[in-house]
């Protein structure tokens, strides 16, 4: 009889050993995207799992521009999907080297709180805020002549005392539509678009 014990205790033993590599065990809190097993089929590797983690957005940006990005800067996003749902985020990783063959770094942005709609691989868009001034004397980017992506000079066409003239101004922070003018204009200057 105590042999017959000791064989139930040993199968108990595998079968508890068996049980436990049958069940499936994430490495990480999250939510299943998809399943590639169904319930009966053997054992292997069949989910993908999605962090449940503060959400982020993998944004390229050109390499000219990553000298003005620091950690922690705010965000505004919009997602393809939800035009009319902007959602903040912070940025919080710029990769160390540049990808040669896009010319662009990868910058990793928080995502908020209000961003709780967007799903794994949505496409988006963000603008980032580098600086930011309460007073600023601002023209159109289309308006700016002779300019270098480095250089803080550029040039203008204003019309001062019937005649247009070109004007030397210095740059402050630029954006995508329109740049900041340090110097070089006065605030009741007509500036004329290059393509006048």
């Amino acid at each position: 009889a105590t042999a017959g014990w000791a064989q139930l205790q040993q199968q108990l033993a595998a079968a508890e050993a068996e049980l436990e590599r049958a069940v499936i065990r994430a490495p990480v809190a999250g939510t299943v995207l998809t399943r590639k097993v169904e319930p009966g089929d053997g054992v292997r590797p069949g989910l993908e799992i999605a962090a449940d983690a503060p959400g982020e957005l993998l944004l390229p940006v050109d390499e000219k521009l990553v000298g003005r990005l620091r950690a922690g800067q705010p965000a505004i996003g919009i997602a393809e999907a939800y035009p009319d749902r902007p959602f903040s985020a912070q940025v919080y990783r710029i990769a160390p080297v540049v990808d040669p063959a896009r010319g662009s770094v990868d910058v990793r942005l928080r995502l908020g709180a209000d961003a709780d709609f967007l799903r794994q691989d949505m496409t988006a868009t963000a603008t980032i805020r580098t600086g930011e001034r309460t007073q600023a004397l601002v023209v159109p980017n289309d308006a700016l002549l002779d300019r270098s992506d480095g250089s803080q000079r550029a040039s203008v066409l204003v019309v001062r005392d019937g005649r247009v003239r070109r004007v030397a101004v210095t740059l402050g922070l630029r954006g995508t539509t329109a740049s900041e003018i340090r110097s070089g204009l006065r605030r009741d200057d007509i500036v004329l678009a290059a393509a006048q």
